[in-house]
């Protein structure tokens, strides 16, 4: 993954228009707060100005735009095994400067791979055993649960029992990369400016997960419509 440094992904897609994510230590980044800017820009600036993240996942396929996600899903497949009974497989990119984070939340993705090609992160794991100590915010967001606790600036007064949790915290620098548990509570913050991806791969079984959630879904809106009729 040499080739996707920041400075060659700069000097090759630099003039790119790109949508970046407002994205603190405490904030639901799903929120869909973005600008638009030039890649280039966002590489020039990123350290100024840590709260903006460049993330791309879901629907807005950056790579894909690019015409380097096939390639880069490929390079993945070489170091997994693979099988007739995939579902589908993603790739997510991060790019970011020096502590810029994601909150901590919760994934329900199958299997997920995040992997540094450049820099350094620092990535904090919690057991979902602990979720009734994570106090998981009152919002619906497809695929993901988020704390209200921020991970910076931890309120124990508020938070009491966040004080009973294990964290796992690892420290990966370029070229490592790490497992993430389905529905684990991860938060990350990025060390130095850091360029990274996530392999995502999903089995068949992964259709009941997605049945589940929009269950979810479904519960979550129907009670808030109850609620609103009260």
């Amino acid at each position: 993954f040499d080739k996707y440094t920041i400075d060659n992904i700069k000097k090759q897609f630099g003039d790119v228009d790109i949508y970046i994510t407002h994205s603190k230590s405490n904030e639901v980044d799903m929120n869909g707060v973005i600008k638009k800017m030039k890649l280039k820009d966002y590489c020039k600036d990123m350290n100024k100005n840590p709260e903006w993240y460049f993330k791309c996942e879901d629907e807005y396929d950056f790579l894909n735009s690019i015409g380097v996600k096939d390639k880069i899903i490929k390079e993945f497949d070489k170091q997994f095994e693979s099988s007739k009974f995939l579902l589908s497989k993603k790739c997510s990119f991060w790019l970011g400067g020096k502590y810029s984070t994601t909150a901590w939340h919760t994934d329900i993705d199958d299997l997920s791979y995040l992997y540094i090609i450049q820099g350094k992160k620092k990535i904090h794991l919690v057991s979902p055993i602990y979720n009734n100590n994570m106090y998981e915010k009152k919002i619906f967001t497809f695929g993901a649960k988020w704390s209200n606790v921020d991970f910076k600036n931890i309120d124990y007064d508020k938070y009491p029992k966040y004080k009973n949790i294990h964290i796992e915290t690892y420290i990966l620098n370029s070229g490592d990369g790490i497992f993430i548990p389905a529905n684990w509570w991860h938060s990350v913050e990025n060390l130095d400016k850091t360029i990274a991806l996530t392999y995502k791969v999903y089995r068949w079984p992964y259709i009941v997960t997605l049945i589940n959630e929009y269950i979810r879904k479904m519960k979550f809106y129907g009670k808030k419509k109850d609620r609103s009729r009260a």
